[in-house]
């Protein structure tokens, strides 16, 4: 099976990088079996859902997160410019959003956690 994991897109931030972006999320579509988020991959501390859900291009950034979860498990896990995803949770389905958790031996978090625990 294969996994693609990422994290930090900021899609909503003028910083973001939208063709490197896209490049990767369409090689996601192409090749994953699965794909993780750890974090931030909405800047929601600058932006909001209604930007990225409306506003070229972070509206692509979105709706390509959601096509590819219609196809194959997409998990987002929260970061730190992300912490309310949640509340938005229904604008973004079908991936899943869910809190730090561990699988087949490693441990998937954003990178703001900084936890040290036995596996």
């Amino acid at each position: 099976m294969k996994r693609y994991i990422a994290s930090d897109f900021h899609n909503g931030n003028d910083v973001s990088d939208y063709d490197r972006t896209m490049g990767f999320l369409d090689l996601v579509d192409d090749d994953a079996d699965e794909f993780l988020i750890l974090g931030d991959w909405m800047e929601l501390l600058w932006s909001n859902m209604t930007i990225l859900t409306t506003v070229v291009p972070y509206r692509h950034i979105t709706q390509k997160i959601r096509d590819i979860a219609s196809k194959k498990p997409t998990r987002i896990v929260i970061g730190n410019h992300d912490w309310n995803v949640g509340l938005f949770a229904s604008l973004i389905e079908p991936a899943e959003v869910v809190q730090p958790f561990a699988e087949d031996g490693v441990y998937f978090c954003h990178g703001h956690n900084n936890l040290l625990l036995e596996l």
